[in-house]
């Protein structure tokens, strides 16, 4: 019964968007439709992915729900790419990141540790995913601190070079911390129970549920200048608070709910690891996409977002140090996204 009750109301959303797109044009209601129907694809997107990886072996399941997990970001990425909407891509890079380690971690912790006290975590993993969140961080962030010593027209370049060597990285990563990689793939079968799907239907659902979110996308990125010029609200707003919740709002969930259940290295891995993966996946590929189709995506960022990444990156690690998630931390998290919130509304 939930699962027809999703798959109508996704039906119902995608019929909205496109009539409003095709016969009634309404920037509102193609932007509010499209946004709602790719939150569920995503959530389809990251089922198919999941029960697409219990059909494989265990290394081959850790790459692909590592591989896989961002599509949904990934897709939205590179529409915004295509429509040249650089400022909007930035954005909703710096607010993915913040939006794992902040708001996702910070409601994990918070739900998790009042219901069963403090959590213990991994100090294997934890050094990982530490190790990947400064790598992320150094690379987004470098090109800003010697933006004067850079000329503008070597910035691309040195962005292209950059992404290259993310890729590299992230394969180097992926092969040489496998145990790391291994405890998520173990996890996420242990949070999702037996499988339900055959692996045909799992590649069906998979494809189909990404070529709606490619068209989902288009349509919502189209439209979001025109929405958010209705409403009062900068783009960028949208790219950092909205944006980077409608492809992984689904993970988020399980994140939380993991949490609950007392699997803090499951929740640690959707919410930190989801954050390095954007750093390491969704940034290279933005970068390197934007190069393909002649709009260039840079890494050079203004001040303010390179000052939210690094302030994310010290509370991540100020939660993490000690190998272990108590109360106050969550609360500690979860407040500094709001303040971070709150001066995106008034500054943007």
């Amino acid at each position: 019964m939930r699962e027809r009750f999703w798959l109508f109301t996704m039906l119902v959303l995608l019929g909205v968007a496109n009539a409003s797109y095709f016969a009634l044009p309404n920037a509102t209601v193609i932007f509010l439709a499209s946004a709602g129907a790719l939150v569920i694809l995503s959530r389809y997107i990251g089922e198919g992915t999941e029960q697409l990886s219990l059909h494989l072996g265990e290394s081959m399941a850790g790459f692909v729900n590592v591989t896989l997990s961002n599509l949904a970001e990934l897709i939205i990425v590179f529409a915004a790419v295509r429509a040249n909407l650089i400022e909007l891509v930035q954005a909703n890079i710096i607010g993915s990141v913040i939006g794992n380690l902040l708001l996702v971690m910070g409601f994990s912790i918070y739900f998790g540790c009042r219901k069963n006290g403090t959590l213990k975590l991994n100090a294997t993993a934890v050094g990982a995913y530490l190790k990947q969140l400064f790598l992320v961080l150094v690379a987004v962030s470098a090109l800003s601190a010697f933006d004067g010593a850079v000329p503008a027209e070597n910035q691309r370049g040195a962005s292209y070079v950059i992404a290259v060597l993310l890729v590299a990285l992230y394969a180097w990563f992926f092969f040489h911390v496998r145990n790391t990689m291994k405890l998520h793939a173990v996890d996420v079968q242990a949070a999702q129970g037996e499988v339900h799907w055959s692996k045909s239907t799992s590649y069906i659902v998979l494809i189909a549920a990404a070529a709606g979110a490619v068209w989902m996308s288009e349509l919502m990125i189209g439209e979001i200048e025109s929405f958010s010029d209705s409403i009062g609200i900068s783009p960028k707003l949208l790219g950092y608070i909205v944006l980077p919740m409608l492809g992984n709002l689904a993970e988020h969930y399980v994140a939380i709910e993991a949490a609950l259940k007392k699997k803090a290295e499951l929740s640690m891995a959707i919410s930190v690891g989801s954050a390095s993966q954007v750093g390491l996946v969704v940034v290279p590929a933005a970068v390197l996409f934007g190069w393909i189709t002649g709009n260039s995506v840079t890494l050079l960022f203004a001040g303010l977002p390179v000052y939210v990444l690094f302030v994310s990156f010290v509370a991540a690690y100020i939660t993490l140090r000690n190998y272990e998630w108590e109360l106050d931390e969550g609360v500690m998290l979860l407040a500094i996204y709001a303040i971070f919130a709150i001066i995106c509304a008034f500054a943007l």
